[in-house]
């Protein structure tokens, strides 16, 4: 409609139409792509997102077509793998899901026992955490956010040992 609008009131022909059809296509898309290369550049973060392994947030928040971003269960995977068996891996809600996609569609790692971080909170992380006692390995996924993971509790009760991306829980 306002491509029309514009080509009656500006009187341009078939070259003009094109010019016109080609800027409305292609502007989104180069204004995405500079606004992403000139905040790398800068070292910007101007999401303000939840952080993600493998995931340039600028890039995946400002391009529209998310498909194709395959960090979330590249980082799935690699948590799994590196669990040890029986092991408690807590996630907050961005790594719950791909673990728990990659457990209970793929068959992946069912020995491991994936934990919502969320659903502890009422509990509180670090209580949950204690009554495992001391037979089971516990990790978080990530120390990122601190919040979702009710760090600072976490960290007053036990130790954290970094392992890859998660964090082992000392002294549960």
């Amino acid at each position: 409609m306002g491509a029309l609008r514009c080509r009656r009131r500006w009187r341009f022909g078939a070259v003009g139409a094109g010019v016109l059809a080609a800027s409305l296509t292609l502007t989104p898309p180069l204004t995405y792509g500079l606004v992403t290369a000139a905040a790398e550049r800068l070292g910007l973060d101007l999401t303000g997102a939840r952080p993600l392994p493998y995931r340039d947030n600028n890039r995946y928040f400002f391009f529209p077509p998310k498909n194709g971003d395959r960090g979330a269960r590249r980082l799935a995977t690699e948590l799994l793998a590196a669990m040890p068996p029986g092991a408690v891996l807590i996630a907050d809600y961005t790594l719950w899901r791909p673990l728990l996609f990659l457990q209970r569609v793929e068959r992946v790692r069912p020995d491991v026992e994936v934990v919502f971080a969320e659903r502890l909170w009422g509990e509180g992380v670090d209580r949950w955490i204690a009554r495992q006692g001391p037979a089971r390995r516990v990790f978080l996924a990530t120390d990122r956010p601190p919040a979702y993971y009710q760090l600072e509790r976490v960290r007053a009760r036990f130790g954290l040992r970094r392992w890859g991306w998660a964090v082992e829980l000392v002294g549960c």
